[in-house]
């Protein structure tokens, strides 16, 4: 009550009409609406100050050109000594015997294993802050260009992306992890801008996706200004403490669209808490 009747007073009506304030029922109607959507568009050609969106500057590199060392599959390098071989390297073991024995008799400490290298597909799951805050500064504007740049990357190296939104109550998968590149650019390009930031439960949501993945390594790339104000739970606190009982060891990377100077410390928490890689836009653009 108290909140429509300072509202009243701030909204004023046409100096010619009779009543100098809206009425309670207007006002209830205005307080009801849902936020306006804006549409930004960005730059697809935007200059990057140095080579971070290679992702070759973001620790390990994922993706078809990427190697996993020692997997259950894949091409044979070279051996290792190990009490329990999973895959027997029956040359290295001969060496190893002859070498040792002067026979060709095979004792349990001549078995060696094979060391296998395979080809390792890349999950990028990007989560894009979509709030209303985004609006400010350009940042929107700015992290979509950052995005395409990301989706290019991917096309070349052939890796899949889901992509995600998170705006006023929720997080939403709009792309579900696919390599039509062609689709996620068409839904970033209409991606919308309103209401609240529910970060935490954004990043809960791309960790989950994380955890259906059985063939690529995910990647979770999340983009915001870290100005979350919707909770899984009561508070950052407690999101952060829940996230931490449920998370894997799925790789975060945390770009923040703020500049070091703005920015209130909540994406560099959550960095922390995650050992996960934490840059600034104003960095990278």
């Amino acid at each position: 009550e108290a909140a429509l009747l300072a509202l009243s007073h701030r909204i004023r009506q046409s100096p010619f009409d009779k009543t100098s304030t809206l009425k309670k029922e207007t006002i209830e109607t205005i307080l009801k609406q849902k936020p306006k959507e804006q549409v930004f568009d960005f730059d697809k050609d935007i200059e990057m100050k140095n080579k971070i969106l290679n992702l070759d500057e973001f620790g390990n590199t994922y993706g078809k050109e990427s190697l996993k060392i020692n997997s259950e599959k894949g091409m044979y390098i070279k051996a290792k000594k190990t009490e329990n071989p999973k895959s027997v390297a029956v040359d290295a073991t001969i060496r190893k015997a002859v070498r040792e024995t002067g026979c060709l008799e095979i004792l349990p400490e001549h078995i060696m294993e094979k060391i296998r290298v395979a080809k390792v597909e890349a999950l990028y799951i990007i989560a894009i802050d979509s709030s209303s805050s985004m609006r400010m500064d350009k940042k929107i504007r700015f992290a979509k260009s950052l995005v395409w740049q990301l989706l290019k990357h991917s096309y070349e190296k052939k890796n899949k992306v889901a992509l995600m939104c998170f705006r006023e109550k929720d997080a939403k998968l709009i792309v579900p992890p696919t390599t039509d590149v062609s689709l996620l650019c068409e839904e970033l390009e209409k991606l919308p801008t309103s209401g609240k930031t529910p970060l935490t439960p954004a990043l809960y949501k791309a960790f989950e996706i994380a955890k259906k993945e059985t063939k690529a390594t995910p990647v979770v790339i999340l983009i915001s200004d870290g100005k979350g104000n919707v909770f899984i739970k009561n508070n950052l606190k407690e999101d952060i403490d829940f996230l931490s009982s449920v998370v894997d060891s799925t790789k975060l990377i945390l770009i923040n669209t703020e500049n070091k100077t703005k920015s209130i410390g909540i994406l560099e928490e959550i960095a922390e808490k995650f050992n996960a890689e934490h840059y600034y836009l104003e960095d990278i653009i």
